[in-house]
Parts: structure tokens; C-alpha cells; sequence
């Protein structure tokens, strides 16, 4: 790294203002790219946590739906025996057995499609996590590409004239 900076402070002090401007206006590309990438990862992280919240609120709706499905078996069920009693036929218990289970099904269904929506919410959640690091991840990639490439640029407007200042020297890390 040493090797980077020598000749770079070099060239800065041969090309006096210019040439600190350009190495000023590396180092905060370089930096804001990396922030970039940070926030990026920070509000990727954000999102996944309110869509796992929205799992955990599936959940819960999907139970609630499960106990109200069973509340109206239990109603549907209490109508029909009481039907059978008033009629005087007693309890039909084809009927009852007809009830328990299309109840007990469709509070099943209920618990199913809760299950099933929580977890889209928690996958969508997990992709999020993963493109944020993978953003933060090339971020790192990029400031690393802008910086090589104002080190790049500052040698070949300021490169030349350190040559002719120390021709013949060799720069010491």
C-alpha cells in the first residue's frame, strides 16, 4: 500500500493544486461508493425485517381465521342438533360428522394459507438480506476500481514530472 501512496503524495506535491483536487476527489468517490454500498445493505436489512414481521402477522391472522372457522362449525353444529330436537328426529349423526369435518377442513386451510404466505414473506426477506451484502459486497469492489482508477489518472497527468524530478531515483516505501 505503501508502494500507492509514495508515488501518489509524490505526484501531488509535483502537480501542486490540480493535483490534490484529483486525489481529493478519488478518495471521496471512493468513500461515498463504500457508503453507498452500506446503505444499501442497511435498508435491504430494514425491508427484510418488516417482511418478517409480516410473516409473524400471517401467522397470527391465519390462526385467528382457524379459530373463527371452528366457531362457526360449532354454531352450524349447535343450529343442526337443535333442528333435530325441535323436528324430533334427534341428532342426525351423518350430519354432525359432515359438519366436524368440513370445519375442521376449512380451518386447516386457513392455517395452510398463513403458513404458505408467511413463508413467500420470509423468503422475499432472506433475498433481501442477501442482495444488500451482495450490494455492500460490490461496493467494496467498486471503490476499490475507482480508486485504482484516480491513482491511474493522477500518474499520467503528474507521472511525468516526477520522472524528470527523480530520474534515476528509486521511490522508498
Amino acid at each position: 500500500m505503501a508502494q500507492l501512496i509514495m508515488p501518489a503524495v509524490a505526484a501531488i506535491k509535483a502537480g501542486g493544486m490540480s493535483a490534490a483536487l484529483m486525489a481529493g476527489g478519488t478518495i471521496l468517490s471512493t468513500a461515498g461508493t463504500i457508503a453507498a454500498g452500506s446503505a444499501a445493505n442497511s435498508a435491504a436489512k430494514f425491508e427484510a425485517k418488516q417482511l418478517d414481521q409480516k410473516a409473524t402477522a400471517e401467522r397470527g391472522t391465519a390462526s385467528h381465521k382457524a379459530q373463527e372457522e371452528h366457531r362457526q362449525k360449532r354454531l352450524v353444529q349447535s343450529r343442526a342438533r337443535a333442528v333435530g330436537a325441535a323436528s324430533g328426529g334427534g341428532l342426525d349423526y351423518g350430519l354432525d360428522a359432515a359438519i366436524e369435518e368440513e370445519g375442521t377442513y376449512r380451518a386447516m386451510v386457513a392455517l395452510w394459507e398463513g403458513e404458505e404466505a408467511a413463508r413467500g414473506f420470509e423468503a422475499q426477506a432472506n433475498a433481501r438480506r442477501f442482495e444488500g451484502k451482495q450490494k455492500q459486497t460490490a461496493s467494496y469492489f467498486q471503490a476499490g476500481s475507482r480508486f485504482a482508477s484516480g491513482y491511474s489518472s493522477l500518474m499520467d497527468d503528474f507521472g511525468p514530472s516526477l520522472n524528470e524530478k527523480y530520474a534515476g531515483r528509486r521511490l522508498r516505501a
